[in-house]
């Protein structure tokens, strides 16, 4: 049987703000529910009106659909608001995801994203993972998931059917882009612990 699939929805601030948008939103999630929806905020350096935010959260999360907090720790990063919304997944850039094997503050804005995170019990997303050594030092702080890209210019992290071997959830690298689509702007979640080779 398959497993349900989650998908994710941008949403800027301006989105969540705007009364007609956010009514428009909430109005189809009554309707046809939310449970397999993630609504990934964007722009969170812009929001003016956090009790607005708040609210669209909280109407949102009641329609059981989930809030991630997207691209977090690149810029202007505020932590108040994050207790405010109490998110589900805290998605951290890619681009300090790149630099963790070399970069010391790098390493250290992780952990302490990390740390942070889990404090507010919101499970943390390391995106652009693309080798074994980066996904190593990412479990070792207890990242909860991969954001995996596919893409066929890198040796990325991919789901590979040959290398299954009938355990669901096993992945390895791998560059052969004929068992995998093309779209470089593909991408998956996955456990961080369920693909250690």
């Amino acid at each position: 049987m398959l497993k349900p699939v989650s998908i994710s929805n941008n949403l800027s601030a301006k989105d969540m703000e705007n009364p007609d948008i956010s009514a428009f939103i909430l109005e189809q999630l009554s309707l046809h529910g939310g449970h397999n929806l993630i609504f990934e905020i964007t722009e969170t350096e812009s929001i003016q009106d956090y009790s607005k935010v708040k609210q669209f959260v909280e109407g949102v999360r009641a329609r059981n659909s989930k809030i991630a907090i997207d691209d977090f720790g690149s810029g202007y990063s505020n932590d108040s608001y994050l207790i405010e919304i109490q998110p589900d997944l805290i998605k951290v850039d890619g681009s300090i995801i790149s630099r963790i094997l070399d970069d010391e503050k790098s390493r250290l804005i992780t952990e302490s994203i990390v740390e942070f995170a889990h404090k507010i019990d919101a499970k943390v997303v390391a995106e652009f993972v693309c080798n074994e050594e980066i996904a190593d030092v990412l479990r070792d702080m207890n990242v909860d998931f991969f954001r995996v890209s596919i893409s066929e210019s890198q040796k990325c992290f991919r789901i590979c059917p040959t290398s299954m071997n009938g355990k669901q959830g096993a992945c390895a690298p791998c560059s052969d882009s004929s068992t995998h689509p093309s779209n470089p702007l593909s991408a998956i979640y996955t456990p961080a612990r369920a693909i250690r080779r």
